[in-house]
């Protein structure tokens, strides 16, 4: 059976207002995603924190189980990397690869990727690295951790394309010109995160097949793999 090469794509903080859970903000890409593969509308997240909620997607356990009980910037650290999704892709003969943001381990060269690029987990700054991982893939399958640090705070500053008196707050949040504010900033953010998978769902495009063999079909066809891609 043919392994499948695994992209595994993550933002922060951004929750359901991107487009296609219905909210009415312009996130093309997240959509194009959407329309073409596979999204998961009974899932739930365990823990309402970052690392444990983390830890327990890459290990597949509760965070009383895996033992990430806190923020890795509060001291708390995944005590078995054992337990991560790379240690079992590595033991398949996987190579793995992480960009960015992860937040499971204070120092990330420790989960135990061959390939560590973390330096800065912004979507402009870390792009370059990731578009030139997949022109020069490995010959063996690989699993590719892409972080963004996007929506989290500290937002970008807001430009003319940014209208805050047009960005009517979702349920709860008071409809007050302050909150308006802030959501126009964090959809300035979601701006920069959804441009930066335009540009890995475009690579994949450009190099899932050369012109002479590529199938007409879409990227996620095949529910959510494509080609060798998943």
């Amino acid at each position: 059976m043919q392994k499948l090469n695994i992209i595994y794509i993550h933002s922060h903080d951004t929750g359901r207002y991107i487009q296609p859970h219905g909210y009415g903000v312009s996130t093309p890409n997240l959509q194009q995603m959407a329309e073409e593969g596979l999204m998961f509308r009974q899932a739930f997240c365990v823990s309402p924190t970052c690392s444990p909620s983390r830890a327990s997607l890459l290990t597949g356990e509760y965070p009383h189980s895996n033992g990430q009980f806190g923020l890795v910037n509060r001291g708390f650290n995944l005590p078995d990397t054992d337990k991560h999704i790379v240690a079992f892709l590595k033991n398949l003969g996987y190579y793995t690869a992480l960009f960015g943001f992860q937040h499971v381990r204070e120092e990330p060269k420790t989960i135990g990727y061959d390939h560590v690029d973390y330096l800065d987990d912004k979507a402009e700054a870390l792009l370059p690295s990731v578009l030139g991982f997949l022109d020069n893939a490995p010959s063996k399958p690989f699993f590719m951790s892409m972080g963004f640090s996007e929506t989290h705070r500290e937002f970008p500053q807001l430009t003319k394309e940014d209208k805050p008196q047009y960005c009517l707050p979702p349920n709860p949040l008071p409809d007050t010109p302050e909150v308006r504010a802030d959501m126009a900033a964090y959809k300035a953010s979601l701006r920069v995160l959804d441009d930066g998978i335009g540009q890995i769902l475009r690579k994949l495009e450009a190099v899932v097949a050369s012109p002479e063999d590529r199938e007409p079909h879409e990227i996620w066809d095949y529910t959510i793999q494509k080609d060798g891609f998943v």
